[in-house]
């Protein structure tokens, strides 16, 4: 994917991502200071170890064998679960900013190729700009083949995390303080990672259509003066970023998420009743 997208760069020699590096760099600091936090939170607090602790003590009351494990068992359950969270967190992290980077290249790359075809060009470059478009979608739909299923379980990810953390928050008495400030945070950062990831593939489907929407009013205008080109084999609807080969990403699906996250939400806190 990298040299690809290098090798269409240096087509486009007006098109930079200096600025989008910096983009990325930031993102990635502010998602790894978010991660310190979050261990120091959990460490500190010690979430898991109260919950370890719990699930200890009852079922050492209800099975004997459990009566013969090391007192310093819950630490252990502590630390393997701060691993998997740690592991999963990071990788969640580094997936969704480069995902978000690899569409920000795609709209960059399409949106030079319109302004190149909004302006003044001769007939016979018409070709050439042809060619490079059905290159640019190559790379998408390469990108959307092996990033489909990750993309679908990243938003399935965030959809639960949201709704979970949230049902603990709304329905759960006696929460402390420092447990509902930590959940309070882990649900703004889950929905502003799905806001984002929705938000980047949904636009680089739309800029995607709109270059394709030019291409074709152009094929059409050069045809009726007799020019001969090639046929447009690029068809937006098929060249679309999608959820595992089922859905393709719009805005909608924003308000979809969290209209659904609602009303289950809502219904699950009215059967808890």
């Amino acid at each position: 994917m990298i040299i690809d997208f290098n090798r269409l760069l240096k087509k486009l020699t007006k098109c930079g991502i200096k600025r989008d590096k910096y983009v990325v760099i930031l993102s990635l600091i502010s998602s790894t200071l978010f991660q310190v936090v979050w261990f120091v939170a959990i460490i500190y607090f010690g979430f898991l170890r109260k919950k370890a602790e719990k699930f200890y003590f009852k079922m050492i009351s209800t099975n004997e064998f459990l009566k013969y494990l090391p007192s310093y068992f819950p630490e252990i359950v502590e630390a393997n679960e701060l691993a998997f969270f740690t592991i999963l967190h990071i990788t969640f992290c580094l997936f969704v900013t480069y995902y978000l980077l690899c569409c920000r290249i795609i709209r960059i790359l399409l949106q030079h190729l319109l302004e190149q075809l909004n302006g003044n060009f001769s007939p016979e470059d018409f070709p050439k700009y042809i060619n490079l478009y059905e290159e640019i979608l190559e790379i998408l739909n390469i990108f959307d083949d092996r990033f489909s299923l990750c993309a679908f379980l990243t938003v399935l990810i965030t959809m639960t995390s949201i709704f979970r953390e949230a049902y603990v928050l709304a329905f759960s008495p006696h929460l402390s303080t420092d447990f509902s400030v930590y959940m309070v945070v882990s649900v703004f950062f889950h929905l502003a990672s799905q806001l984002a990831f929705i938000a980047s593939a949904s636009l680089t489907n739309e800029t995607s259509c709109i270059t394709d929407s030019r291409l074709e009013n152009l094929l059409y205008k050069h045809c009726n003066n007799g020019l001969k080109l090639p046929n447009l084999k690029a068809n937006c609807l098929r060249n679309s970023l999608t959820l595992w080969k089922m859905y393709v990403v719009d805005r909608s699906l924003a308000i979809t998420c969290l209209g659904s996250l609602l009303t289950y939400g809502i219904l699950l806190g009215t059967l808890g009743k």
